[in-house]
């Protein structure tokens, strides 16, 4: 099965006046954690991000020049003003792994 692929670019720097200027920049910052291997703080374009948010997928491969690991998404922080994407965090899943997902469901009518 093909993933969507979003390319990556490492950060580093960590504070937040520097996610500040990535963010004015048009670049959102994510974090890359799990499966017991170092937490990865990297940036990613706010179109990219965008395009896979509207996608519906929790799935995507991560691309970190010629290295791609598949991650599902955790958690998408929003501005609560202009809802715009402050912070994304990914996991990191092998192919052949199970994982285990909530999924809600949600009763109308």
């Amino acid at each position: 099965m093909d993933f969507l692929q979003i390319p990556l670019a490492k950060r580093e720097k960590l504070d937040s006046t520097h996610c500040v200027r990535l963010r004015q920049d048009g670049k959102v910052p994510v974090v890359l954690y799990g499966n017991k291997k170092d937490t990865l703080s990297l940036t990613v374009d706010g179109n990219d991000i965008q395009r896979f948010l509207r996608s519906g997928n929790r799935l995507v491969e991560l691309r970190l020049g010629e290295v791609a690991r598949t991650a599902i998404l955790r958690e998408v922080q929003y501005d609560p003003l202009n809802d715009s994407v402050l912070h994304v965090d990914f996991v990191r899943v092998e192919k052949d792994q199970e994982i285990e997902d909530r999924v809600p469901v949600i009763y109308k009518g």
